[in-house]
């Protein structure tokens, strides 16, 4: 019981460093980390790093599947209990990946699920290929992995409200990439994200 606790009170303190500390879309956080007062700057996601989407080869093929390939699906991001992910559970051949729109994206990118369990998301900590429910960052030098990973999941709601679609929800790539928040440079973002990966550490 007392644990229980505990991790409850790690939780509540970890979601109001983010209520504090994150952006809500291009509204400005509500506090910023002493020694830091640079203006902060509406950035797309497009503009954080290469955006690209992900793709499945044909199901039918044996010569597709088990190869060395990681390959993820919304299923290996919601059963996670941490921000990274590390294997999959299907893995994808040289001849899967040729053969499908999937794409290898580096360890540090973002991974983000568009459909479906929307907003679900998680950082690489492999090369990474996705199906096509995902929409994948690779920063640039002037965003931090981990500071775009908490950004999304604070800003959770506001994938989900860009999402349409008659069939199901999904998030083109077109408006994923039109997707702003105010953020700070890249020294602020190491620090807030450093406050952040230790509340995790504590829970």
């Amino acid at each position: 019981e007392k644990i229980h606790k505990l991790i409850a009170n790690a939780q509540a303190q970890k979601h109001a460093l983010m209520q504090q500390l994150l952006p809500q879309g291009l509204h400005a956080p509500r506090k910023r980390l002493r020694g830091f007062s640079a203006p902060l700057t509406a950035t797309t996601i497009a503009k954080m790093g290469q955006v690209s989407s992900g793709g499945t080869p044909d199901s039918a093929s044996p010569d597709c599947w088990g190869g060395t390939i990681a390959w993820a699906t919304p299923t290996d991001i919601t059963k996670l209990r941490s921000r990274h992910i590390h294997q999959t559970e299907r893995s994808l051949t040289a001849l899967g990946l040729s053969s499908s729109s999937a794409k290898v994206v580096p360890i540090g990118s973002i991974i983000v699920c568009t459909r479906a369990t929307i907003g679900e998301l998680a950082i690489a900590a492999a090369l990474m290929t996705t199906n096509q429910g995902f929409k994948n960052i690779v920063p640039n030098s002037k965003h931090n992995s981990d500071f775009i990973y908490y950004l999304l999941a604070h800003n959770k709601k506001a994938l989900v409200r860009a999402a349409g679609g008659s069939t199901f929800a999904e998030i083109s790539k077109a408006d994923f990439e039109k997707l702003a928040f105010l953020i700070p440079a890249i020294d602020e973002q190491k620090s807030i994200a450093t406050v952040l990966i230790n509340a995790d550490e504590a829970i």
